[in-house]
This record gives C-alpha cells, structure tokens and sequence, in this order.
C-alpha cells in the first residue's frame, strides 16, 4: 500500500506481505477468469469492430475507478485505525485482511459487466470457489499460526466484521457504478 510513503506514516507491509498477495492475486485473475463460462447472450451481441481497440478508454477508466475505490476504502481504514490507537500489528493485519477482502470483491464484480453480482453468483465457476476457499484458508493460517511472522496483532470478530464490510461496500458501491458505466465499458 503506498500510503505510508504518502503521508510519512511507517511502512505497514513488508515483502511477506506483497508475497502473499501475489498468491492470492495472480491465481484468482488466471485461474477464475479463464474458468469464467461464457455469458448465455454472447452469440446474440454485436461483434466487435475489427478495428476497436482491445482496452477501451471506458474499460481503462473503470479499472482506474476500482483501483481508486479499493485504495481509498483501505486507506481509510488504515488511517481510522492508527488514529483510534490500534497497535501497529493490529493496524497492519485489519488493513492486511481488508485488502484481500476488496481484491476477492473486485474479481466478484468483474465477473460479468452485464449482470449483477448477486446474477453472476449462480453460475456455475467451480474455480471461483476453490481459489476463494483457499485464500481464506491461508489467511487465516496467516492470522492465527503466523501471526509473527507475518507482525500481525490478534483480530477480534468485529474487526472482521469491518474487513467484511469494507469488502461488501466496495462491490456494493462497484455495482451501482457499474449500471451508469456500462455503456463506456464497451465503447
């Protein structure tokens, strides 16, 4: 997260930190989405221009968008902690867990661009579920057998129930966005 090296707080992840998050990360954007089924209208739509562009200007600023949302919604988190007086190793495991929630709800709402997210949810991505498992098991692993290692303070339920919720308003927030973004995703 590059808001310490904003703001001149202490850099809260180290390199164990980005490492897990490759983890997390990389197979959910390979594995899920090359595992995503088509949708059931695709052959009834359009073609695309031969001569479009791959990454459309919409597709582009939405990505931004998100990235924005996700960055501001931990960021937040992260400052509401550390001026609550949160030990750091609380702070860094709460702003830890939250940022894996936001990019599990990311790859949620990025599923489909023209269904919701409680539509996508029916179909059938076996993929989806087994990377989602996984990463919760290793967080956890992480929050309740690695805690030194990884410099983490111990997390109560309603610290969890925050990280959750940071997730849920961000697909929530994405979702509503997503219905006036539509139209640019494409063109």
């Amino acid at each position: 997260m590059h808001l310490p090296l904003l703001t001149g707080l202490s850099i809260i992840f180290s390199p164990i930190h980005i490492a897990f998050l490759e983890m997390i990360i990389d197979p959910v954007c390979s594995l899920v989405f090359e595992a995503e089924k088509e949708e059931k209208d695709i052959m009834s739509r359009r073609p695309r221009a031969v001569t479009s562009h791959l990454f459309t200007s919409g597709l582009v600023l939405w990505s931004l968008l998100q990235g924005v949302l996700a960055f501001a919604a931990v960021a937040v988190l992260y400052l509401l902690a550390l001026r609550r007086g949160m030990p750091a190793e609380d702070v860094r495991a709460l702003t830890f867990v939250s940022l894996v929630l936001a990019n599990l709800g990311l790859v949620l709402g990025n599923r489909s661009f023209d269904s919701s997210v409680r539509g996508a949810l029916r179909w059938d991505n076996h993929a989806l579920w087994r990377v989602s498992a996984v990463a919760g098991v290793l967080l956890g692993t992480a929050l309740a057998w690695a805690r030194d290692l990884f410099r983490f303070g111990p997390l109560h339920a309603d610290d969890l129930a925050v990280a959750f919720g940071i997730a849920v308003g961000l697909v929530v927030v994405l979702e509503i966005l997503k219905g006036f973004w539509r139209g640019w995703l494409t063109a």
